[in-house]
């Protein structure tokens, strides 16, 4: 059950969730996230740097940013995501990774 109900004049109304004596209440100073964020692997740091890496100078990588459209002094990161977006026009379960990925969110 909601700890918000909504009354007769479409407004909303606390039901109890934050009211004195709820025992599930957070305490004066205390924090709704104990842990604090995530810690972040040692895969997502190197991954993270790695992706600002110009890409590399190959015939084969050359042809695929000439392909997409892209600078030969392009990143990793930005080769990744135009691929993403061209793929995202053939496959529409491609623009909801977009949208996960622009959001931050991770599935």
């Amino acid at each position: 059950m909601s700890a918000l109900a909504v009354t007769a004049g479409n407004r909303v109304k606390n039901s109890g969730q934050f009211q004195k004596g709820n025992m599930y209440a957070f305490r004066p100073g205390q924090c709704g996230n104990p842990a604090g964020r995530t810690k972040r692997t040692p895969t997502t740091t190197a991954l993270e740097r790695d992706l600002e890496h110009p890409i590399p100078d190959s015939p084969e990588l050359a042809k695929l940013c000439k392909k997409l459209n892209l600078r030969s002094s392009s990143t990793w990161a930005e080769l990744i995501a135009r691929t993403m977006i061209v793929r995202a026009i053939r496959e529409t379960s491609a623009v909801a990774e977009i949208a996960d990925e622009s959001k931050g969110g991770h599935r």
